[in-house]
């Protein structure tokens, strides 16, 4: 895992992140509120961290994992080829937007867009919704 979010598995916590837009700002306030004891977890004590990528060759792939904060600060993205499987980094769900309702750090997220161009990677497939082609993805950076 990231080494930016271990003390949250060390902790057996992870907070909810922060809204982007007025509905997901409600929503994340009612979450850290209401709805708390549902990031705890058994804590445990992370087996392998890494700071900015891990390679994945010695586990059997071709390709490796990306430090992508922004939407949590220990986001990740999994780089195959010219594929990346991006999380919450992105969202495939608006045809309008792929910016994500949730960012604890919306220039950090930013960036992260830009390291995952840096990648090569011609599609990014998100957690939600439909993949993201590397067009729509430097178009969105150009308007943010």
């Amino acid at each position: 895992m990231p080494e930016a979010e271990s003390d949250n598995l060390l902790q057996g916590h992870t907070p909810m992140p922060k809204g982007t837009t007025l509905f997901s700002k409600i929503m994340s306030w009612v979450g850290r509120k209401f709805l708390k004891s549902m990031s705890y977890y058994h804590p445990e004590t992370p087996t392998l961290t890494f700071e900015e990528t891990l390679d994945l060759q010695p586990y059997g792939f071709a390709g490796y994992v990306l430090h992508t904060p922004g939407h949590t600060e220990g986001s990740s993205s999994v780089i195959i080829e010219d594929l990346a499987f991006v999380g919450d980094t992105m969202f495939g769900i608006n045809r309008k937007t792929i910016y994500p309702p949730f960012a604890n750090d919306e220039r950090e997220l930013l960036k992260s867009w830009e390291k995952l161009l840096a990648t090569g990677a011609k599609f990014f497939y998100p957690g939600h919704g439909s993949k993201i082609s590397r067009e729509k993805l430097d178009l969105a950076l150009k308007i943010r």
